[in-house]
């Protein structure tokens, strides 16, 4: 929209008086028509011009939100995707060592197995020492031994939950870890591997954290209370 230079003041020059009073007064008329006109535009091509603009400034900005909201979704959806990739490359490997070391025993393990806990340590159960395995835990759950479980428990605790000492794959038959573990553990969350069905990872409680705390004597002397004077 082209600028306005008028700013309220007559546009003639004092040295006009010497004009007669008709050229004054037409030349008045004209200032006004001008004028009148230059204010009755405001609702015209101007104004339209303008509105335009604005529409345009708004639909560039919509484009670019949507633009930058579209690359944050895919960055997203590549994250995604390479953590998935990794989760299962990761997982299949897993699986791969764990069926090495126990295949052999598991249909030994489920013929001694009681409704209590049987603890396997690691390297008894076939796994070596760089496997990041602490131990082999395995049982039934009910008193029919229908529903067997093993859990292979890794050494390190899990960094994403304050309440679980323990994480690990679980082999349960027909349940899930939720309703088929050790009787003083606690699930805390699972999920189940695609991968291979019956298998499952969770973190749990196993009251791990207390086993292997330690325990300090209480070493503060308390010191003794002045015994009030005879008389």
């Amino acid at each position: 929209m082209p600028d306005r230079s008028w700013d309220g003041s007559s546009s003639s020059s004092s040295s006009s008086s010497s004009s007669s009073n008709s050229s004054s007064s037409s030349s008045s008329s004209n200032s006004s028509y001008y004028h009148n006109s230059d204010n009755n535009s405001d609702g015209g091509p101007a104004s339209l011009a303008s509105a335009l603009i604005g529409l345009g400034i708004l639909a560039i900005i919509f484009i670019g939100v949507s633009i930058a909201n579209y690359s944050k979704q895919a960055e997203e959806d590549r994250q995604n995707a390479e953590a998935t990739a990794t989760t299962h490359s990761i997982t299949v490997s897993d699986l791969a060592m764990m069926h090495t070391a126990i295949d052999s025993k598991l249909s030994r393990w489920r013929e001694l197995a009681k409704t209590a806990p049987t603890h396997v340590n690691a390297e008894a159960a076939g796994f070596s020492k760089s496997s990041n395995t602490a131990e082999v835990v395995y049982g039934y759950c009910d008193d029919t031994k229908q529903h067997f479980y093993l859990y292979v428990l890794n050494e390190k605790p899990p960094k994403s939950n304050f309440f679980a000492d323990t994480e690990g794959y679980a082999y349960i038959n027909d349940w899930d870890p939720n309703s088929c573990h050790p009787a003083e553990w606690q699930i805390e969350d699972y999920v189940r591997v695609q991968e291979e069905p019956g298998w499952y990872f969770g973190i749990m409680n196993t009251g791990r954290r207390n086993q292997y705390s330690t325990v300090y004597p209480f070493l503060v002397t308390p010191t003794p209370f002045p015994m009030p004077l005879e008389f």
